[in-house]
């Protein structure tokens, strides 16, 4: 996994944006230099950016990492309270992750997007009855299928992985589910 830019610098370089310094952000001064951008500066910028080694992960390190924040070894108690509520608060990929979980299944989530680069949900899910928590990451790359299929995929997997972790036993060696 690595995190290597802000948000706003990561979608300045998608978009073919260049940021002024940040004690020069001012309200709305992102949108003035989207207007100014050259026609041919975003086409450009979406190739560089298929290619961009930098702020990348993938599932297992995502997994990984959600599995540290849940047992509390990657945050502090208060940092993790916050981002754990921020993500049972998601209200957007109804159709992602959530899309074929029983209804009313709790899950703390976050989704991404960035167009047709990536299509991604992470986030726990929990299991009824007391059987545990899921930690699930699931990425869709670059793809010419619409949205819509792509979200589709995540649900299916996410409902596969809940069924699995539902339905299976646990085995002492097992850590945490």
């Amino acid at each position: 996994m690595s995190v290597d830019r802000s948000i706003i610098e990561l979608l300045a370089d998608l978009q073919g944006v260049t940021l002024p310094l940040a004690e020069q952000w001012t309200p709305g001064f992102y949108e003035k230099l989207e207007a100014e951008r050259l026609p041919d500066a975003r086409p450009k910028a979406v190739a560089r950016f298929a290619t961009d080694p930098r702020d990348t992960s993938t599932p297992a390190a995502m997994a990984d990492l959600l599995t540290k924040i849940y047992q509390g070894t990657a945050l502090k108690p208060d940092s993790r309270a916050v981002l754990l509520g921020v993500m049972e608060r998601c209200a957007s990929g109804a159709n992602r992750i959530r899309g074929y979980l029983p209804p009313n299944t709790p899950l703390a989530h976050k989704t991404g997007s960035l167009g047709a680069t990536a299509t991604d949900d992470v986030g726990y899910i929990t299991l009824p009855d007391n059987a545990g928590h899921v930690a699930i990451a699931v990425f869709i790359g670059p793809s010419t299928q619409p949205t819509a299929e792509r979200e589709q995929t995540i649900a299916h997997l996410s409902r596969a992985v809940y069924d699995y972790f539902l339905f299976t036993v646990p085995t002492p060696a097992a850590v945490s589910r």
